[in-house]
């Protein structure tokens, strides 16, 4: 497992731009360089020069051919070593799909960000993530959704429940599930 400051590349492909954006907040206040595409065949165009460690998908977006295109980038060179995130909505079939298609794990359309969080660093390997000052100034909402819900996570844990998959640290290196959650508050 690895600690992650920044320059771990993932590509957003969704034809939403407000989902873009949302998926855009939380990966950019946890340090990840982020490029987006609002079509498959743009992404293909964008993945050699990108090199994205990881790709979230929307599999049913009327304008990405999410279906196509996992199954396009799985026998291209390096797609076959990506990562892919299906973003999918509570329909079964639909997920039963998306994991024919060949993509590695499914994020539910309510997703939490501590729970997009998670799951990047469970397929990326990493075990602690560092958020910049810069990023926790710049998306303050998105920053404080991603803190509750990893002390959410870190409170269940005290009381037996599972562990936290990845740890957040402030950006003097602390425990942020640590740290009291109170409104106003501000990073150190």
């Amino acid at each position: 497992m690895s600690l992650v400051y920044k320059k771990t590349a993932v590509m957003l492909v969704d034809d939403s731009r407000s989902r873009r954006v949302k998926l855009y907040d939380i990966l950019k206040v946890t340090g990840f360089d982020i490029d987006s595409a609002a079509s498959g065949p743009e992404a293909m165009k964008k993945i050699p020069k990108e090199k994205p460690a990881l790709i979230i998908v929307n599999m049913f977006a009327e304008n990405v051919g999410g279906m196509g295109f996992v199954k396009e980038l799985r026998t291209y060179g390096m797609g076959k070593r990506l990562v892919v995130l299906a973003l999918v909505d509570q329909d079964k079939d639909a997920q039963m799909l998306a994991l024919a298609a060949g993509v590695d794990d499914l994020v539910p359309m309510d997703y939490t960000p501590y729970f997009l969080v998670e799951l990047l660093g469970k397929h990326l390997g990493l075990a602690k993530i560092k958020i910049t000052s810069e990023q926790v100034e710049n998306r303050q909402e998105t920053f404080w959704r991603l803190k509750k819900g990893y002390q959410e996570k870190v409170s269940t844990a005290q009381k037996g429940g599972e562990s936290p998959g990845v740890m957040l640290l402030r950006p003097d290196g602390q425990d942020l599930g640590q740290a009291q959650l109170t409104d106003g508050a501000e990073m150190e």
